[in-house]
């Protein structure tokens, strides 16, 4: 299949580039040469005056400080800059040679576009309308002379409402482009304030443009991981919107319990169970949301898209912010905070625990841990049974160790054999794994 007909098949079949340098003239705050203003109405009196009324008749030399801030008025000098070269003193200067050293990067972007035969567009800072129902956005990150945060900001929030806006259009690939070093950590925090999955994202300096197939390499592989970020990308929208909407259902459901009910559950099942009204509501209340989010059919027909993606996707080879195990974690584990609230159950450890000794304190040779600083215990017996008053006086453990793990390197990895990651002591991540070496306790899983 040749890479035409592939990028086709994806669906990117229209485009835009967005970048200042197409801009049809300089803003406000990209003429900031204090001097060839001055300059400028210095010399504009008089009889000079009448060739800057002839492009902006409303021209008045003694209002300089209004005119400077007046985009229309720049627009006109700019416009009839080449009649008016003697009297701007260089104000145009800086921003035409930014164009001029912008030009050469646009035109290799442009020209990819050409070779993978993709319709687009070229659009400046106004972009928004012409960037909705792109396939593909190419865009600077910066958009503005000065190559600050302001100019950063404009973009991401910009394209976060061309994102907004597309409804029922699939949401774009990205393509983020700059002259600046440091893009990859710039580019990263691009990604996550305007809220892209990596798999619909790339970037790209702008000095690299020019380097054969650089740019056409990029777009291929957003053509091949297209269909399944746009399935991961509407299922995580859908079910962000929904989950709104079931937390007021949930809510009116639950406010349907008063204090008789909570008098009713503890001595129907808590006062035999040993835990707290606090730790059960928390359960209920979780469960409750979980099961009105659930009843939405479109969070559930957008999470059948998810069994098309292929099991073996090409790699990513971007992205140094992903972590996984994070998400596994949030899934296997109570959050921290909710482990410190008591629940009343007689047992201080519950099902899923891990028991280990105390980081700085001595180990006896005898006790519990046999003087060993690498043994851990996961506990197995099931909650119920911890829970009882009068029940249970002994509880399963079973013995392993916590490996300690750097999540920057490669080689971490989930088998039958191992829990994916704890995080203790601050920010320490750890695996379970049976006989290994570690440390500490863990949380429970819920």
């Amino acid at each position: 299949m040749s890479d035409k007909q592939r990028v086709l098949d994806a669906g990117i079949r229209s485009a835009i580039i967005v970048d200042d340098g197409y801009d049809e003239a300089p803003q406000v705050v990209e003429l900031l040469d204090e001097g060839a203003w001055d300059s400028l109405f210095d010399d504009a009196q008089g009889a000079e005056a009448v060739r800057i009324e002839a492009l902006f008749p409303d021209y008045q030399p003694e209002d300089r400080e209004e005119l400077k801030s007046n985009q229309e008025f720049i627009d006109a000098l700019w416009q009839g800059r080449d009649a008016i070269r003697d009297l701007l003193s260089g104000l145009f200067d800086v921003y035409e040679q930014k164009i001029r050293d912008n030009r050469p990067f646009l035109e290799a972007a442009e020209a990819a576009l050409n070779a993978l035969e993709i319709k687009f567009e070229t659009c400046g800072r106004d972009f928004v309308e012409a960037a909705v129902n792109a396939d593909l956005i190419v865009i600077d990150l910066f958009l503005g002379i000065q190559q600050g945060e302001r100019d950063r900001q404009f973009t991401v929030e910009h394209l976060k409402e061309v994102i907004k806006r597309r409804e029922d259009v699939p949401l774009p690939s990205i393509v983020l482009m700059s002259q600046v070093p440091g893009i990859d950590d710039l580019a990263r925090d691009f990604r996550q304030d305007v809220q892209l999955h990596a798999s619909a994202f790339r970037h790209i300096r702008k000095n690299d443009l020019s380097q054969p197939g650089r740019m056409k390499g990029l777009i291929l592989t957003l053509a091949s991981h297209r269909s399944d970020s746009q399935a991961l990308a509407t299922f995580v929208e859908t079910w962000e919107d929904k989950a709104i909407e079931a937390v007021h259902a949930a809510a009116g459901t639950l406010r349907k319990i008063d204090i008789d009910d909570l008098q009713h559950i503890r001595s129907m099942l808590l006062r035999f169970e040993g835990l707290n009204t606090s730790s059960y509501m928390l359960d209920v209340f979780d469960r409750v949301l979980q099961y009105e989010i659930e009843s939405h059919g479109a969070v559930l027909d957008a999470a059948l898209r998810l069994d098309e993606m292929a099991d073996d996707p090409a790699p990513l080879m971007i992205s140094n912010d992903r972590d996984t195990y994070t998400v596994l974690e949030q899934t296997l584990f109570v959050n921290p905070k909710r482990r410190t609230h008591a629940t009343g159950a007689e047992w201080p450890i519950a099902f899923g625990d891990i028991l280990g000794p105390r980081p700085g304190n001595p180990i006896k040779r005898r006790g519990f841990f046999s003087g060993r600083d690498d043994l851990v215990f996961f506990v197995a017996s099931p909650e119920c049974d911890l829970i009882r008053k009068d029940g249970l006086v002994t509880a399963l453990l079973v013995a392993g160790s916590l490996k300690n793990i750097d999540m920057a390197k490669p080689g971490l990895a989930v088998t039958a054999k191992t829990t994916p990651v704890i995080t203790m002591n601050g920010n320490q991540r750890f695996q379970t794994l049976p006989a290994m070496e570690s440390e500490a306790k863990a949380g429970r899983p819920q």
